[in-house]
């Protein structure tokens, strides 16, 4: 049964491997649009979460602005579940996640805060590149390949967006995300 469950788990982050891998090389780039809520959708997220959450006593804000848009719902769940994973896995015990989406003029604003150690400066940039680590010996406890970030970038490109990453008050990381509304329906790269 121990074996089954390992080689089951194994399988899952293999394909999402290979998707991520096919995300980043735009061959699977859908444009199936449909109408979503964000706050549904991070609220999924965050439920699938719950247990890691649990794990290290980690607190959680949200405030989800009721954002409904037509969009593709697999690349957006994809952002925010990046993010708030990143946000679980690299905190301290007891630290705190705040996940919040709210609109600014014609713009969708995501932002996802941690009180971790915080990414240095010097790295900021780099962490979006496909298989790059910041701290290399944490990677095999942590888990990941580190095509995370570079594809929550390749996402928020496609949709014509930007993101951000900042130290905060609380010493963690914030990252930020806009997107035009307009332009949530996606740019055709295929």
């Amino acid at each position: 049964h121990e074996f089954s469950h390992i080689i089951s788990k194994e399988s899952s982050r293999l394909i999402a491997l290979v998707q991520d891998t096919l995300l980043l090389t735009k061959q699977n780039i859908h444009i199936d649009k449909k109408k979503i809520n964000l706050a549904t959708l991070v609220e999924e997220i965050l439920n699938t979460s719950q247990p890691l959450l649990d794990e290290k006593h980690l607190s959680l804000q949200t405030d989800i602005a009721p954002i409904s848009q037509v969009t593709n719902r697999q690349m957006v769940h994809s952002i925010f579940e990046n993010l708030i994973e990143n946000a679980i896995k690299y905190n301290h015990t007891d630290g705190k996640v705040t996940v919040s989406a709210e609109r600014k003029g014609k713009e969708v604003v995501l932002t996802i805060a941690d009180t971790g150690n915080g990414i240095d400066e010097t790295f900021r940039e780099r962490i979006f590149e496909p298989f790059f680590r910041v701290d290399k010996s944490r990677s095999r406890k942590i888990g990941g390949v580190g095509l995370g970030l570079a594809m929550v970038r390749e996402i928020v490109q496609v949709h014509d967006g930007e993101i951000e990453v900042h130290g905060n008050e609380q010493g963690g990381t914030t990252f930020e995300v806009k997107m035009s509304i307009e332009r949530l329906t996606i740019k055709s790269q295929v």
